[in-house]
């Protein structure tokens, strides 16, 4: 519970020190008003006065200046240690992509509906219903020499 409470209120705290650029951007006209940033440093120590009670605006500082430090400690050990790792889960990623897209499209082509897929189907199903022998093979010879002068523009 405590810690539940302590992680909210450094949360809050990173916020309010999100929202006082005076205190960390450098082309903020206020970055140079150190009454103001003195102002900032007060409000981000009343803030931490929920978790610790003598806290005031040096050990809010320190605190910032911990939680900034330890998040570039730990960037660099995963930019350090997690680069296989990362080209590892990225190329995982991209075959899994991939293989969504693939499978979409297959579902695409079985389930699109187009006027030729249904004459193709209602083919299909004559050809099917006509018994083997001669007549078949004719009428199987027939729309192969037919599809053939379409594909040469020849009708």
């Amino acid at each position: 519970m405590a810690q539940e409470k302590e992680r909210e209120v450094v949360t809050e705290l990173l916020e309010l020190y999100r929202d006082l650029p005076c205190l960390w951007d450098l082309t903020c006209e206020s970055y140079k008003d150190s009454t103001q940033k003195r102002n900032a440093w007060d409000i981000l120590a009343h803030k931490l006065n929920e978790i610790d009670p003598t806290a005031n605006a040096a050990s809010a500082k320190k605190k910032i200046d911990n939680l900034r430090i330890s998040y570039l400690r730990e960037s660099k050990k995963e930019q350090q240690i997690g680069g296989t790792k990362r080209k590892k889960l990225t190329r995982e990623r991209n075959i899994e992509i991939k293989k969504e897209k693939m499978i979409e499209a297959a579902n695409n082509l079985l389930t699109s509906k187009t006027e030729t897929n249904a004459f193709g189907v209602y083919v299909g199903k004559k050809m099917e219903e006509i018994p083997l022998g001669q007549q078949r093979d004719l009428a199987e010879k027939l729309i192969s020499e037919i599809m053939f002068l379409v594909d040469k523009q020849t009708i």
